[in-house]
């Protein structure tokens, strides 16, 4: 969850649409895992980029599966905190692969995070996974 006060808000240029609203900065306020994501729209020969920051997996598989001929994502960061990728600080690194391990429908669900250097993180209970379900929800492209 991203939040902020009106006080970030900045003004809005003529150019944009009026559902549109600036903000300087805006606060993540929970230390949990969330994602830099670069969604790519290819339209008139033209290819222009916009990053999105998304605080849940279910807004992660859901922009996944928006995509188009014209428009994809091109890449995910992951943003971890300290305790997520057991350093001293957070960290931003670029997100291989994200798998979903769960005991069913309707028991809590578990993440496993493999970032570049091969390294996996994990975020739940993820210790047997034999009898569990397994779902790939993104595998970074090449």
């Amino acid at each position: 969850m991203f939040r902020t006060t009106r006080d970030a808000a900045i003004p809005r240029p003529a150019f944009l649409c009026e559902d549109v609203q600036l903000w300087s900065y805006i606060e993540h306020g929970l230390h949990v895992p969330w994602f830099y994501v670069r969604l790519v729209h290819h339209e008139d020969g033209l290819q222009m980029s916009q990053m999105l920051m998304l605080s849940k997996v279910e807004t992660l598989q859901n922009v996944l599966t928006e995509k188009t001929s014209t428009a994809w994502v091109e890449d995910v960061q992951l943003v971890s905190p300290s305790y997520v990728n057991k350093s001293d600080r957070w960290l931003m690194e670029p997100l291989l692969e994200l798998t979903e391990v769960g005991n069913g429908p309707g028991k809590a669900k578990s993440y496993i995070y493999r970032v570049l250097g091969d390294r996996l993180y994990t975020q739940g209970q993820t210790d047997d996974v034999t009898d569990q379900v397994v779902c790939t929800i993104y595998l970074a492209k090449g």
